[in-house]
């Protein structure tokens, strides 16, 4: 027979889904048919795929139906490969979602919040900002997000003497009803013992970073976090060396990329030596943040404009400037000087955008794969000489003593 399959677009994307082509791939099928994501033709807000397999299909394939060699796991024309990425255990600091709310620990409008304050002043030394995916993409200044109570402050307010009798618009409970839990209480910590926070929002059409403040601020689960000690890591994190390493191994809801650090980061390998990219990261970051205030739009509009191939503004060719200026010295940095990235407008799965070409992002794939093999590889090897170091256990002979105790015990 030959299996057809009709899969969402954010399934296909998910490793189960890879399995199962990987399972019928080793037993002998050929996928000989596919399409791209397309809109499902009924009621239901979702994008499929397709795809045909066969045993014995000796046919040209059909590709979005265009004949094509071979057809590849990302339903490119090619040929499939079946090596995947390791997670790598010496590579980003820490990595991880923001922090999830308690129940009772409700966000408030910034408007709510300011008539709140109004009528109980208190209420300032205890109520802070909470980032989200959402605020962290559409906000000029991220003073003016959704309120939240921090429980270390408010047990700090109660501690000091403050008399919450009078919150007026707003009732506060005890402390612990707003705790964080375990892992939340881990992020924090991790994001406190470095001195950079960056951030991209969990899912996103454009994968974009940013710096994102480390106090008085809660950085909510729809985050994915990176505490840094250097700038560099944020023209790593930006550069489309990594956002095509995480569009190749994350994961999807529609077209919209899930951003799993366990898929894209932990898997991602580092260049050697980050530190010497802050300079080309903080003068992308600040030109950048110039633009943000001068025209009063956040990144997603920001980043609308950037991938416009009608834009022509001033400000926005400049960032593209230091976009190929970045990426070229992040290349550098893997000692990749052969490698031509071809930016410009590029048709993608996500429609036009100004990035590296279909070439590039192919050889970039490759290298970032083969690098990270090594890297496991080493690591492994590491792991290896270091278990042969310790002393083995010695297994002591019982004493005698003990023996004969046994057995008038029993």
């Amino acid at each position: 027979g030959r299996p057809d399959r009709v899969s969402f677009n954010n399934l296909h994307s998910d490793r189960s889904t890879g399995l199962v082509q990987m399972f019928l791939r080793s037993n002998g099928w050929i996928l000989y048919c596919a399409s791209s994501p397309f809109k499902w033709p009924g009621t239901a807000n979702l994008e499929v795929v397709s795809t045909s397999f066969g045993k014995t299909w000796v046919a040209p394939c059909m590709l979005d139906g265009q004949v094509v060699d071979a057809i590849d796991d990302e339903l490119n024309p090619g040929e499939p490969i079946e090596i995947h990425p390791f997670e790598l255990t010496s590579n980003f600091p820490f990595s991880g979602l923001g922090i999830k709310l308690s129940p009772s620990n409700r966000e408030i409008s910034y408007a709510t919040y300011l008539s709140g304050v109004a009528v109980a002043p208190e209420l300032k030394e205890f109520f802070v900002p909470a980032i989200g995916g959402e605020n962290l993409y559409d906000l000029v200044d991220f003073r003016l997000a959704p309120h939240a109570i921090a429980p270390e402050k408010l047990r700090a307010f109660i501690a000091g003497g403050g008399n919450l009798s009078a919150n007026g618009l707003i009732p506060i409970s005890s402390p612990d009803a707003y705790a964080h839990s375990a892992p939340a209480a881990a992020i924090c910590r991790a994001v406190s013992l470095y001195q950079y926070a960056f951030a991209c929002g969990e899912t996103s059409s454009f994968l974009r970073f940013t710096l994102v403040p480390k106090k008085d601020f809660i950085l909510k689960h729809k985050l994915v976090v990176f505490p840094a000690d250097s700038f560099g890591l944020f023209a790593v994190l930006q550069s489309d060396v990594h956002s095509t390493w995480a569009w190749r191994w994350g994961l999807r809801r529609e077209t919209r990329l899930v951003y799993s650090p366990k898929r894209c980061a932990t898997t991602f390998p580092m260049p050697t030596c980050p530190d010497e990219l802050s300079v080309i990261a903080e003068k992308y970051y600040l030109f950048r943040q110039s633009i943000i205030e001068a025209r009063g739009e956040g990144l997603t509009r920001i980043y609308t404009h950037f991938h416009d191939s009608n834009e022509d503004a001033t400000d926005i060719c400049q960032l593209r400037s230091l976009h190929i200026e970045m990426d070229e010295a992040i290349a550098d940095s893997y000692g990749w000087h052969d490698l031509d990235l071809g930016h410009g407008f590029h048709e993608t799965k996500q429609g036009i955008r100004f990035t590296i070409s279909e070439a590039a992002r192919r050889e970039v794939l490759d290298r970032l794969l083969a690098l990270n093999h090594q890297r496991h590889a080493e690591e492994a090897a590491a792991a290896a000489a270091q278990a042969a170091k310790r002393p083995a256990k010695k297994l002591g002979r019982k004493k005698q003593g003990s023996v004969g105790q046994s057995a008038l015990d029993l």
